[in-house]
């Protein structure tokens, strides 16, 4: 005779479950996704790089040598920029100090 808790795990086993509570263990689906490899019709040949060393060290130097006449491109257009800034920034000040100072001027003119 059955017990009533082995009914009930017939039961729940036997009753559909949400799609998202099917899982299967990891070398149940390890073996399942090995067994679909070996019946696949792709083949992945590898091969070692053809470049040699001297091509590799070619290519660095010509890429090394392109940055650094980047940076120094831009390095002497920030330059030029923070000199124009300092250059306007001054002539301001004099605008502002000559301002200041005419009436000043003004008064010692007329002694």
């Amino acid at each position: 005779m059955m017990t009533p808790w082995f009914v009930m795990f017939l039961l729940a086993a036997a009753a559909p479950a949400p799609l998202h509570a099917v899982r299967l263990p990891p070398g149940i689906k390890g073996g399942l996704y090995g067994d679909i490899v070996s019946h696949s019709d792709f083949q992945v040949n590898l091969k070692p790089p053809e470049e040699t060393t001297r091509d590799v060290e070619t290519s660095l130097d010509a890429l090394l040598k392109f940055e650094e006449s980047k940076f120094k491109t831009t390095t002497a257009e920030s330059a030029a920029a923070k000199q124009s800034m300092l250059n306007i920034e001054k002539a301001k000040i004099r605008d502002i100090v000559a301002a200041a100072f005419a009436p000043l001027l003004g008064q010692i003119d007329k002694a």
